[in-house]
């Protein structure tokens, strides 16, 4: 198969994980096949405050788990403004739900886009993947876009 990877992704360190029963690091790999999307733009603001606006859109993902052991279903892709302090979320796993949340700075939200209607136009595959690896303290949430055979 070729392939034909456009990742944009978040590294996120600082100690979310544990270890399992018999001591071992924890790691977490899922992967979603992207079928469906739906876009959400929106401004909200609190009523009785003087603050701004808050401008956020959010893409959510649906489809099927793209690897054997991934259980992901769903994922929720939100895009903040700069300066955002949702922005320092790690992306997360969440088990019950079955969904990747990630959080993503406004600007790459038009990279993103792209990869979507590319996926639309041609025989590619557009997956949503996340790992996460205890020994490295880290956790990763990225795209990735594959030729189709």
């Amino acid at each position: 198969m070729k392939h034909l990877f456009l990742l944009l992704g978040f590294l996120a360190s600082q100690g979310l994980f544990g270890q399992d029963a018999g001591g071992m690091a924890v790691v977490t790999n899922e992967s979603l096949l992207v079928r469906n999307y739906s876009i959400t733009n929106e401004m909200f603001a609190f009523v009785k405050s003087g603050n701004n606006p808050i401008h956020g859109i959010t893409i959510v993902l649906k489809g099927e788990p793209a690897t054997s052991g991934s259980t992901v279903i769903s994922a929720e892709i939100n895009f903040f403004d700069s300066g955002d302090q949702r922005l320092n979320q790690k992306p997360a796993f969440d088990k019950t739900t079955r969904q990747i949340v990630a959080n993503y700075p406004i600007e790459a939200f038009s990279g993103i886009l792209e990869m979507i209607k590319m996926k639309q136009k041609k025989k590619t595959l557009l997956s949503f993947n996340f790992s996460s690896d205890a020994q490295q303290n880290a956790v990763r949430a990225f795209f990735k876009l594959e030729e189709a055979n």
